[in-house]
This record gives C-alpha cells, structure tokens and sequence, in this order.
C-alpha cells in the first residue's frame, strides 16, 4: 500500500510490449481502485488493494468454477450432501 509502481514505459520496456498495452491495463487498476494515479510523480498503490483483488477473485471463482460445479453435479443428480462430501475429500487429498 502507497508503494509507487513502475511507469508505463518501465513496465513497457521490461515486459516488451506495447506502452498502449500497459496503459491499458494501468487504467483498469484505476477503475478497479487498486492503484490510483499523483499527477506528475506516477502511479501508486491504493489503500487495501489485496483485499480488493481477493474479493474480486473469489467472485470470479465462484462464476468460473462454483456455479459450472453445480450445474454438472446437477446433470448427475448430486446431491447437495454428495456434493459437499465430494469437497472435503478434496481437501483431505490436497
């Protein structure tokens, strides 16, 4: 938090793309309130940032993987016990 991250250009030059590219995805930091941007001393790191892109990750988790879960124990008539069975074993392999 408050760190100043890298400018367009040294992130350009260090990753070689494009300095559109990573301008581009610097104003979704923006947008999504994990960096914000000090006119004329650069970019910085927002006040809770990792918790903000944990909760979007546990959205997107939950769209990408909980509810195509659901939708395939649903086609093989799992229920929600079954389920939820099925989980815990795989946290006591993992």
């Amino acid at each position: 938090e408050g760190d100043r991250i890298p400018s367009t250009n040294e992130v350009s030059a260090l990753l070689g793309i494009n300095p559109h590219t990573v301008l581009k995805g610097m104003n979704i930091l923006v947008d999504g309130g994990i960096i914000y941007k000090r006119r004329g001393l650069g970019m910085y790191v927002e006040k809770d940032a990792a918790d903000k892109i944990r909760v979007k990750r546990q959205g997107d988790f939950f769209e990408r993987y909980v509810e195509a879960l659901i939708a395939e124990a649903q086609k093989l008539h799992l229920t929600k016990e079954q389920v939820v069975g099925l989980v815990e074993k795989g946290y006591d392999h993992a």
